[in-house]
């Protein structure tokens, strides 16, 4: 407790209180027009890459189709491909895995994965991530493990995002350019598990 002995104490401790939380205040809206600022900027970074994304598609598709080949299908079909890649390597961290992993066993692991996202898509096994039951959760999580896939965390919303898995394995070719693109080094170590992104 803080003993006064004259008025004009009071009143210059209450003004550096004052002062104090009002500088705290100031910063505290500097970093949200900051943070506003930020999101701006990928918002209309989005805007912009849809805008791109659009013309490419159409002068791509006039450009690839004049000689009637399946090469534009094929473009089409890689985009999908890194698209799908990017959300694997969002939705998953493992354990068990690092960078230094030789190529034979980043392939093991991956095919693994992609194989247990299929199978726990069709039984949907991703349903349990809705009733909030521990049990039904552990099983999910059993089920990836008993594949030889040790899951430290995913997005419960996985199930949603990687429905296109369901398609790509119907082909082979196609599988097997997920799986190369989900081995390069810089999807494969946003699977690894890291403590501090959680």
């Amino acid at each position: 407790m803080i003993e006064f002995e004259k008025v004009i104490q009071i009143k210059d401790f209450l003004s550096k209180q004052w002062s104090d939380m009002f500088k705290r205040y100031l910063e505290i809206l500097r970093d949200n027009n900051s943070n506003k600022f930020i999101e701006n900027s990928v918002n209309d970074l989005r805007l912009l890459i849809g805008k791109m994304n659009v013309m490419l598609d159409g002068v791509g598709k006039k450009i690839l189709s004049n000689d009637d080949s399946k090469e534009y299908e094929e473009v089409i079909e890689l985009q999908n491909i890194i698209t799908l890649a990017s959300q694997v390597s969002e939705v998953y961290d493992l354990i068990d895995i690092s960078l230094n992993d030789k190529v034979d066993r980043r392939r093991n692991i991956i095919d693994k994965l992609i194989l247990s996202t299929k199978e726990t898509i069709e039984l949907k096994l991703w349903d349990n991530f809705r009733d909030a039951n521990k049990e039904k959760i552990k099983d999910f999580f059993d089920y990836f493990i008993k594949n030889g896939v040790n899951l430290v965390y995913v997005d419960i919303h996985g199930g949603e995002k990687l429905v296109g898995i369901l398609e790509i394995c119907k082909n082979g070719k196609v599988k097997e350019l997920l799986i190369k693109e989900l081995i390069k080094d810089e999807n494969y170590e946003r699977l690894i598990y890291d403590k501090n992104k959680l």
